[in-house]
């Protein structure tokens, strides 16, 4: 299991995409506000969440770990 978390981090912060069946779901625009909410909610207890940029948009993660994780893709916008 180790190995295999290894590898999913290694593609998760290298890789230019990322397989959308290892996503938890898909967030409407999201901006800094958006994701403070997302840190009290769905997030609530898992540290740190992450913002990764990929060429298709943004992965927002809660957690570390796939396994004990869940990962958000999104377009974010700065903005909002």
């Amino acid at each position: 299991m180790i190995v295999v978390g290894g590898a999913e981090r290694l593609y998760y912060i290298n890789g230019a995409t990322y397989p959308r069946w290892l996503i938890t779901g898909e967030l409407q625009q999201l901006g800094i506000d958006g994701i403070n909410q997302l840190r009290a909610t769905e997030c609530r207890g898992r540290f740190p969440v992450e913002v990764t940029r990929k060429e298709d948009g943004y992965l927002v993660r809660c957690g570390v770990m796939w396994w004990d994780s869940k990962t958000y893709f999104t377009v974010f916008d700065p903005a909002k």
